[in-house]
């Protein structure tokens, strides 16, 4: 929990917050309170925090752009896995990874624009693989594919993705590797 828990006493009422949650961070949490004559009162039942992970939806808005010389005003249609689902120049509301998303001028339905579609399950690689050697190189390797590309971080297990990234890029180099 170091640096994740913030405490709060005002008035009163005190608040307890943890912040960049982990599944390891479910259990019943519970407050105990120490008088100055030595008595203690713990709060029963608890409170149960179960985490769970990210959800793959959001709202997000899509935009249709054309260069496409075409007299008049365009319109057009939205496909959400092939399937055709709305017509304007936008497209928005909870938006899931998990599907792809394109649009086309009306009219030019076989033309419609590249897909756009969130990250699939990643990939991870160690070069060299096999036994590693005290004092030389190694590379970790992620790649994921989506459309627009997926952004990558790398971060020690315990640590803080937003404080202390080790690299934000698809390799990880460690030289000297001790």
């Amino acid at each position: 929990y170091t640096g994740r828990v913030h405490t709060r006493c005002d008035k009163n009422v005190c608040t307890l917050t943890v912040t960049h949650l982990r599944k390891a961070d479910s259990a019943v949490y519970k407050f105990r309170i120490t008088t100055n004559h030595g008595g203690s009162f713990t709060g029963e039942p608890g409170v149960t925090l179960s985490v769970t992970a990210s959800s793959s939806r959001g709202w997000k808005e899509l935009k249709c752009l054309s260069s496409c010389n075409v007299s008049g005003r365009l319109f057009y249609v939205w496909y959400k896995n092939g399937q055709e689902v709305a017509e304007g120049r936008s497209h928005s509301g909870d938006l899931y990874l998990l599907d792809s998303y394109a649009c086309a001028v009306k009219g030019y339905e076989d033309f419609h624009s590249p897909l756009v579609y969130g990250p699939k399950l990643p990939s991870v690689s160690v070069d060299p693989t096999g036994e590693i050697m005290e004092g030389s190189s190694v590379t970790l390797s992620c790649s994921s594919d989506a459309n627009p590309a997926a952004t990558y971080t790398w971060y020690k297990k315990d640590g803080n993705p937003e404080l202390n990234p080790l690299s934000k890029d698809s390799q990880l180099v460690f030289s000297s590797f001790n």
